[in-house]
């Protein structure tokens, strides 16, 4: 009777530890969320178009190092401010570590505005827009960063048909699924 008693005891002792043993051995691995960027517009004023080419959107998590960016899109994409004006533009989207942010920089590497049927590429005061902000990416939810850029200050007409960029944007941030905004 009393080996019984003992095998009864000590069998899930021993898995119990096993249990244990496997568990500790496997890797962990930190939530993730997903970032979607998007861009829209306000209304441009004596335009037709604003032709936007930017790329390697990379956002900065907040407890990281200044020099540590997390790239979302890579490629370049080439949007028309005018034509979103109160619609949005899907640029990209990437499964991040959750937690908190702080920036989202985007790379413009050209900026065409078409005035009076006459394409003139805009001049930039850099090659790289920052925009500061905070937000926090949820573990398995998508968190969508929207660019909307302010069009109508974002082009500033010089005189002799010279433009140039004065980077006003607005960051608009929403917690999970959203269809994109059409006209």
């Amino acid at each position: 009777m009393k080996k019984i008693n003992i095998l009864r005891c000590t069998v899930p002792l021993i898995l119990s530890i096993i249990l244990v043993l496997v568990s500790a051995c496997t890797p962990t691995t930190s939530p993730t969320g997903v970032v979607e960027v998007r861009a829209t517009d306000a209304p441009a004023e004596g335009v037709s178009n604003i032709l936007v080419t930017a790329g390697n959107i990379q956002i900065h998590r907040a407890d990281a190092p200044e020099d540590s960016w997390i790239t979302v899109v890579s490629q370049e994409k080439t949007f028309d401010l005018v034509a979103i004006q109160g619609a949005e533009v899907f640029l990209g989207s990437e499964n991040v570590s959750s937690g908190n942010y702080t920036q989202i920089r985007l790379d413009v590497t050209k900026v065409i505005v078409t005035l009076n049927g006459v394409n003139i590429t805009a001049k930039l005061p850099s090659d790289k827009l920052k925009v500061v902000g905070t937000w926090e990416v949820k573990a398995g939810e998508k968190t969508i960063l929207t660019l909307d850029f302010q069009a109508d200050t974002f082009v500033v007409m010089t005189g002799n048909d010279t433009v140039q960029v004065k980077p006003v944007i607005k960051l608009d941030v929403s917690q999970g699924e959203r269809p994109l905004k059409t006209k």
